[in-house]
């Protein structure tokens, strides 16, 4: 190949580049600007600045079949602090004040206005359906495979309401128990982030009967009795041992065989209960339903016991007997 071929080359080379850089120019020219592939104007970010929705906190079902997922879920109604947990040092609201519960009434709780209390965290609901038809509610807990339940044949019993925001941020709030309100009733409601109570299955476990005579006074087992008092502020105490008059304070262990509630009169304040102690036999033992703590009076709320669902709360004039669990009631 000469010299003047090879110029010639380069040339017809160097026109046909100039026309196609030409055209990309003017092809580029005609497109409306676009950010790089997995950029925006303001940086590495996405194709799109959208975030993810949040995962409901509660799914309602109400009784028209509508469904609404809720956040920034609020409870009110049978709902209480379980306050004997509480630490002031904590971080959360939850710490501080004690976890959140709802409070329910299980069939087999007296048919006493003032009857056996349940306490289950709500964090540990995964799901409550309510029967209207039928007057009942069924609760079930994260974890647990046998459900609890409950009536609502009785006015302000196994009701609660719940109210949150949802995914368009408008303000929702349903009734549990209730029908026929101003507010929509809820005939179902799941909790996909429940979990499981984290507490140990272990401890004293006893058989308290209460005084149910249409259910021929019914045996609920619980675990680790100790007595609950209350304290100005929402506070409360749960003590070691049941402080008595004039005797030595006593602790629900495996000295104490037999407990049966005698009289309970909140008039003056106190009650009696025939107590039976290995190696000591019978005795009666008073116990006072007020006492001073840190300068002001504590009540006595009663004897807390726990359960794989949460707690139990018998008053005293709602106990009949107690025994360890592998003991019969005489």
């Amino acid at each position: 190949m000469t010299r003047a071929t090879t110029w010639t080359s380069h040339a017809r080379f160097g026109r046909l580049f100039g026309v196609f850089s030409l055209a990309i120019s003017l092809l580029a020219a005609s497109l409306p600007a676009m950010p790089l592939l997995g950029m925006t104007p303001r940086g590495m970010r996405g194709l799109s600045a959208q975030q993810p929705p949040k995962a409901a906190q509660a799914v309602v079902v109400d009784t028209e079949g509508q469904e609404t997922a809720l956040q920034q879920v609020e409870w009110s109604g049978n709902v209480r602090r379980l306050a004997w947990l509480a630490d002031p040092n904590a971080a959360d609201e939850d710490g501080r004040r004690g976890p959140l519960a709802l409070v329910i009434r299980e069939p087999h709780s007296t048919t006493l206005t003032q009857g056996v209390l349940t306490f289950v965290p709500v964090r540990s609901l995964a799901a409550v359906e309510f029967d209207y038809d039928r007057q009942f509610v069924t609760y079930r807990i994260q974890g647990l495979q046998q459900a609890l339940t409950g009536t609502l044949q009785y006015r302000g019993i196994n009701t609660f309401t719940l109210a949150g925001l949802t995914a368009a941020g408008e303000k929702r709030t349903f009734s549990g128990g209730v029908r026929g309100g101003k507010m929509s009733a809820i005939r179902s409601v799941t909790f996909p982030q429940a979990q499981p109570l984290q507490r140990p299955r272990e401890g004293l476990a006893w058989n308290v009967q209460i005084l149910q005579p249409t259910a021929n006074d019914p045996l609920v087992p619980a675990r680790n009795l100790k007595p609950l008092f209350a304290l100005a502020g929402g506070r409360e105490r749960l003590r070691d041992a049941l402080p008595l008059r004039k005797a030595e304070p006593l602790p629900f262990g495996p000295q104490l065989l037999r407990w049966e509630m005698l009289a309970h009169d909140p008039n003056t304040h106190h009650a009696a209960a025939e107590v039976t102690l290995a190696g000591q036999g019978e005795r009666l033992v008073i116990i006072p339903l007020t006492l001073p703590e840190e300068g002001q009076t504590a009540q006595l709320l009663g004897l807390l016991g726990e359960t794989d669902a949460g707690w139990k709360l018998f008053p005293l004039h709602t106990i009949r007997v107690i025994t360890p669990s592998k003991r019969k009631i005489e």
